[in-house]
């Protein structure tokens, strides 16, 4: 499968990603920019204020991203957001919920990435909702554009970005992806993620394929 391009789905949206790894990657303080005017390949990241406040966890090697060291209590209900956390010096992936960058457990704190947004849930069709819910994603009943962080069960980061879809229907869509190149689940291993900011904040770039927006971002995960 090519590294990035758009594939249709079985739920009627068309899924836009790039399929990279951990290593390759990295949260970015983009400058309140588009992705295309930053001349960045990658994804959009965290969801933010009106002054570009971030409300999500974006940290690299424990040093915060813009102001992404917390989740902004003042916005996000206690407990925090899901957020996707890199460990450098094992290569593993994992989602952890918490409030601020220091509850991250991580190997090497030299050696890391995450990224905030909210709770995808990829293994808990029962429950994803009530956690989305309870992380305050916007727009949970509306069709909007979406974006997403997801790791795959073989090592795998994928980015991902669609356009006007509900919540679920994003994530029944990324799961079908996923499972079709068959990495949804191995060996006990179960592919997960975070929802980004979506809505105007969309948008996805790489060489071959963009999904564009004209709305600037203060933040995105960016391809090295």
């Amino acid at each position: 499968m090519p590294n990035c391009g758009f594939v249709p789905s079985s739920y009627g949206i068309t899924m836009f990603y790039i399929l990279t790894s951990g290593s390759n990657v990295e949260p970015d303080d983009i400058g309140v920019q588009t992705l295309h005017g930053a001349s960045k390949y990658g994804i959009n990241g965290a969801h933010f204020e009106s002054d570009y406040t971030l409300t999500d966890i974006a940290v690299v090697d424990d040093v915060e991203v813009r102001n992404g060291g917390n989740t902004n209590p003042n916005n996000v209900p206690a407990g925090g957001r899901g957020t996707l956390v890199w460990d450098g010096t094992t290569g593993n992936y994992s989602i952890q919920v918490v409030e601020d960058k220091d509850e991250l457990i991580v190997s090497n704190r030299s050696n890391y990435w995450a990224q905030g947004g909210v709770s995808m849930s990829l293994n808990d069709d029962t429950n994803w909702e009530n956690q989305a819910e309870a992380e305050n994603l916007p727009h949970m009943n509306f069709s909007r554009n979406r974006s997403g962080l997801i790791f795959d069960a073989a090592g795998g980061l994928w980015l991902i970005a669609t356009e006007n879809a509900r919540p679920g229907t994003f994530r029944d869509a990324i799961k079908e992806l996923l499972d079709d190149n068959g990495v949804l689940q191995i060996a006990g291993r179960h592919a997960n993620g975070i929802f980004l900011d979506g809505g105007g904040s969309t948008q996805i770039r790489c060489s071959t394929m963009e999904l564009t927006s004209t709305r600037e971002v203060p933040q995105a995960i960016v391809l090295k």
